[in-house]
């Protein structure tokens, strides 16, 4: 597969809040370059909206380690595009970032989310849209941008969650890794 199936996922966005609206949609990234990101991450492999026992075991053990601290960061990273990919097949970790070195044990393993440039788009709203915002960003704001997906994997940080909000006011930032 190409760069750009391999970030269709149902999932999170930046300080540009998409809105859709009567005959199509408005939005504009903000473009960032970050730098590498060291995180823990638990594997789910399976339909992507079934990815909730991933996010409790690797919570589970950065809380145990004492890594739940305020910076730490809730990153998603899904691998295949649900429209080519059987739902059974789907990739996708749940990560938190980490300041230090961890001893990975069990399901839950090391992983850095690598440096470079990325266009960020803000979500606002259930995790159930996400699939219509990312269509919106690689059918509409990426063939008008000049610009191309890398192989680095694009990635949702969700900035806050379901226990603290409505779903109508979850905020998804979603990183689409950029060609230099």
């Amino acid at each position: 597969g190409s760069a750009a199936a391999g970030a269709l996922f149902p999932f999170p966005e930046p300080e540009t809040v998409i809105h859709f609206y009567e005959g199509g949609l408005s939005m504009q990234p903000e473009i960032k370059t970050i730098d590498a990101m060291n995180a823990i991450c638990v594997r789910h492999t399976g339909p992507y909206d079934q990815c909730g026992s991933a996010w409790e075991a690797v919570c589970a053990f950065a809380g145990q380690n004492g890594l739940m601290g305020p910076k730490a960061k809730m990153i998603g990273i899904s691998y295949d595009d649900p429209m080519s990919v059987p739902p059974e097949k789907l990739r996708y970790d749940a990560c938190v970032t980490v300041d230090r070195p961890v001893q990975p044990e069990g399901k839950v393993k090391p992983l850095t989310i690598p440096a470079g440039e990325y266009a960020v788009f803000r979500h606002k709203g259930p995790y159930s849209d996400l699939i219509k915002t990312y269509g919106a960003i690689f059918g509409g704001w990426l063939p008008q941008s000049g610009r191309e997906v890398d192989d680095r994997p694009c990635f949702e940080q969700y900035i806050n969650s379901a226990c603290e909000v409505p779903a109508a006011e979850l905020i998804t930032d979603i990183y689409i890794a950029l060609k230099p």
